[in-house]
């Protein structure tokens, strides 16, 4: 375990060691940061496609933002 992710500075390596992140929603990660900015917050993530209620309640304690 890499501890808690920051999700402003992750790379995509760092994300697809979540577990239940994979490849793909690992990039939709980086282009969500790279088109709307820096997170404000974790629950952000909520908007993200494949990102379902129950797939954020398994990762969000995986992340931080600072």
């Amino acid at each position: 375990n890499l501890g808690k992710i920051n999700l402003n500075t992750a790379d995509k390596q760092t994300l697809i060691c979540i577990p239940g992140v994979g490849e793909k929603l690992a990039e939709r990660i980086l282009d969500y940061r790279n088109t709307q900015g820096s997170f404000t917050s974790v629950e952000e993530l909520m908007k993200i496609k494949g990102i379902t209620s129950k797939k954020y309640s398994k990762i969000k304690e995986e992340l931080f933002i600072d």
